[in-house]
């Protein structure tokens, strides 16, 4: 519904009433990615971070901020971490092969899109995460055509396509509008 600043404060509520949730530390740092308030999310992950070290989503959030901000070191960093935790999860993959793709990197995002593939021969992978990568490495038109496959099999990780900050460089491609129309979201 867009109304992120009610998310925010209805976030905010939830943290005063159990500020030893590692989750309501993550979901209001999220709030603050979704708001692009950069600073506070990067503190929210921290306050995640110290409550539980292992806690993977506050690592993922943090690189995903990190990204944002064009700290593509620190992103790398914590991805790389993240993949650790999570056993090379492939949403940890995709995300990784695409900041390594933006930071030049493109031999391990080749590497990467690889792996997955490989990976998608055993077991199922989100088409999302080969899209993400394609994405950083410039080729958007697979990039749409993985994310239309992620459409059409209902991935979760479409859902915010139109507030997250890491599509934002997609938003300006006419295959963007189509994209949200299948999704029954306004363009």
């Amino acid at each position: 519904m867009r109304r992120l600043d009610e998310a925010v404060a209805a976030s905010r509520r939830g943290v005063e009433l159990d500020p030893l949730s590692p989750f309501l530390q993550w979901r209001l740092g999220y709030r603050y990615h979704l708001t692009r308030r950069w600073d506070c999310a990067i503190e929210q992950c921290r306050n995640v971070l110290e409550l539980d070290p292992n806690y993977r989503h506050g690592h993922q959030l943090l690189d995903l901020t990190y990204l944002q901000t064009g700290k593509l070191d620190e992103a790398i960093r914590a991805f790389e971490t993240c993949a650790q935790l999570t056993g090379r999860s492939p949403w940890d993959l995709g995300i990784l092969g695409s900041v390594y793709a933006r930071a030049g990197r493109l031999g391990q995002a080749q590497k990467l899109l690889e792996e997955l593939q490989d990976l998608a021969q055993k077991a199922y992978v989100w088409p999302w995460s080969f899209g993400l990568i394609y994405a950083g490495l410039g080729d958007i038109d697979r990039c749409f055509d993985w994310f239309e496959k992620a459409v059409d099999e209902h991935n979760p990780l479409m859902l915010h396509i139109d507030i997250e900050p890491i599509y934002e460089p997609l938003r300006s491609h006419p295959r963007y509008p189509a994209l949200l129309r299948k999704m029954n979201l306004e363009p």
